[in-house]
């Protein structure tokens, strides 16, 4: 099953499949009673869960089989706070849901007890946080703002390990190992045993010309 939702404001839509024969008619709009836009929806790691993350706050759980509203959370006050959820990233073991906010916070919620866990606040405070990313082995934590700052945390020690700016974008590499980070015509590669002896890949070695800058990066899943 694929869910989609091309648009903040638009529906999220469901294909179901089983033997890739599906057509345009098998794609169902996915009505849920939440008056606002998404920003994020993501399969739970198990594959029985659907989480539907909206910019006010509201968490979705659904049955994957059946689109069913299993339980449904607020993870902000919009009474006491102007703040909105402007990303979403599922922990890989499934048990944690971090949510970035416009007001530099990373909400660490548990989703078994659906009570907030922990809270992580940027360095440069009020700046929206973009991005979040957990490493495959869930110890760390990749978070980047508006402010083109990328921080590095411990989530065990709940510490900010690295903080750089000037960064578009940034990852872990599948094994957790490695983190890669954009910095205009730059691609920063470091261990993250040792972050202080990163190696660099220069894109471009024309410093007067903004036609070669790079905005994003992949990784292959095999990077040996």
């Amino acid at each position: 099953q694929v869910y989609n939702h091309d648009q903040p404001d638009g529906p999220v839509k469901v294909i179901s499949s089983t033997d890739n024969s599906n057509t345009a008619d098998d794609i169902k709009p996915l009505v849920l009673p939440i008056d606002d836009e998404f920003v994020n929806v993501q399969i739970h790691p198990g594959g029985q869960y659907l989480l539907l993350t909206s910019q006010n706050g509201t968490v979705s759980i659904l049955k994957s089989t059946t689109t069913e509203t299993l339980a449904q959370f607020t993870v902000i006050d919009a009474s006491s706070s102007s703040s909105k959820v402007s990303c979403a990233q599922l922990h890989p073991d499934g048990l944690i849901h971090a949510m970035g906010t416009t007001d530099g916070k990373v909400l660490l919620w548990d989703v078994k007890s659906q009570t907030l866990a922990s809270t992580l606040e940027m360095p440069q405070k009020d700046a929206a946080v973009t991005s979040i990313a957990f490493s495959e082995n869930g110890y760390h934590l990749l978070t980047c703002t508006d402010g083109n700052q990328c921080m590095v945390w411990d989530l065990r020690k709940q510490k900010l390990l690295q903080s750089m700016d000037n960064v578009t974008s940034a990852s872990f590499d599948p094994s957790g190992k490695y983190m890669a980070l954009v910095q205009e015509k730059d691609i920063i590669i470091a261990s993250v045993k040792d972050w202080n002896n990163p190696h660099k890949l220069e894109i471009s070695s024309d410093n007067n010309s903004n036609n070669n800058c790079c905005s994003s990066m992949v990784w292959t899943k095999d990077i040996n």
